[in-house]
């Protein structure tokens, strides 16, 4: 599994209804991890150590993972791994979404605050002060 799969998982599987919230249609669709774009908030990330840094510069660490959300559920998707959790939207403030999550194997439930930017999703890891980006997927792709 993708080392942040669960982490990008909670991250994103928080949206549908909750507060009268609801997902907003530019969040549904399929996103695919952009590895260039990852690998350009990494670099502007200053308190990554090298080791660490090595590891998530690897040429098959970023660009793999995809996620299919609904309005209820976010489902992430690898070559090995695929998983469908429900979330949903806590808030919305500008360009960003509260999202709370819920792991369906564990139960263990994450609230995390995405962004977008330029048609970018992106999606914190908060224990390295970064976000993956990820790019919306089209028919044509």
């Amino acid at each position: 599994m993708h080392p942040l799969a669960p982490t990008l998982l909670g991250a994103l599987l928080l949206a549908g209804l909750a507060f009268g919230c609801a997902a907003p249609p530019s969040l549904q669709g399929t996103w695919r991890s952009h590895r260039s774009l990852t690998l350009e908030e990494l670099a502007a990330a200053p308190d990554i150590d090298p080791g660490q840094r090595a590891v998530l510069e690897r040429p098959d660490f970023f660009g793999e993972l995809v996620l299919e959300i609904d309005a209820t559920h976010i489902t992430t998707i690898l070559p090995y791994h695929r998983a469908a959790d429900p979330y949903r939207v806590l808030s919305r403030e500008g360009d960003s979404l509260l999202l709370e999550s819920t792991d369906a194997g564990s139960g263990e439930r994450q609230v995390v605050r995405c962004r977008f930017r330029d048609g970018q999703l992106l999606v914190p890891v908060p224990e390295l002060g970064f976000h993956e980006v990820f790019v919306r997927v089209t028919e044509k792709q």
